[in-house]
C-alpha cells in the first residue's frame, strides 16, 4: 500500500475548506523577490537536507521541488490557482475574485431571510 505524502497526511484530520488558493510562481520570478526581502535563508534554501554547495543552487533546487509538489497537490485536490508573478495589486485582485466567487455561491445556497 502506498503511503500518503507528508503534506497530505499532516492535514488529513482537518475539515475540508470551502476554498484553497495556491499562489503559483516560477523560480525565476521568485529569486529577485526573495533577494529584495529576506535573502536566501537556510530553511528556504533546503540546506537542512540538500547537499548542494552553493546557497543559490540549493535555493533553486529546493524551491523547484516545493513548487512541483504544490502544483501536484493543487491539481489533485482542486485548489484554485492564482498566478503570483504579477504585481501585488494584480495578485490581490485575482485572489479577491476567487474569494468572491465562493462567497456568492454560499449566499445563493443560504439566502438571508
Amino acid at each position: 500500500m502506498a503511503r500518503k505524502p507528508l503534506l497530505e497526511s499532516l492535514y488529513e484530520f482537518a475539515p475540508v475548506p470551502d476554498l484553497v488558493i495556491y499562489l503559483d510562481i516560477d523560480v525565476e520570478t521568485l529569486i529577485p523577490r526573495v533577494l529584495k526581502s529576506t535573502g536566501f535563508t537556510y530553511w528556504e534554501s533546503g540546506q537542512d537536507y540538500l547537499s548542494v554547495m552553493s546557497v543559490f543552487d540549493s535555493f533553486v533546487a529546493y524551491q523547484t521541488q516545493l513548487l512541483d509538489m504544490y502544483r501536484q497537490l493543487a491539481a489533485k485536490h482542486g485548489f484554485r490557482v492564482v498566478d503570483a508573478r504579477g504585481s501585488i495589486p494584480e495578485v490581490l485582485s485575482a485572489v479577491s475574485a476567487e474569494i468572491e466567487t465562493v462567497l456568492e455561491g454560499m449566499a445563493s445556497e443560504h439566502p438571508a431571510g
